[in-house]
């Protein structure tokens, strides 16, 4: 299974450990994550 996981920009800014445990949770089950682009504007 693929799927895409569109993690914001503020959550990964205020509770990054929460995306890096749904991505390995979901490595955990073989499933294949796909990272659409990067959305953070830092200009």
């Amino acid at each position: 299974m693929k799927v895409s996981l569109f993690i914001t920009c503020l959550s990964d800014l205020v509770y990054p450990v929460v995306g890096e445990s749904m991505v390995q949770l979901l490595a955990r089950y073989g499933v294949k994550l796909d990272f659409p682009g990067d959305w953070c504007y830092s200009g």
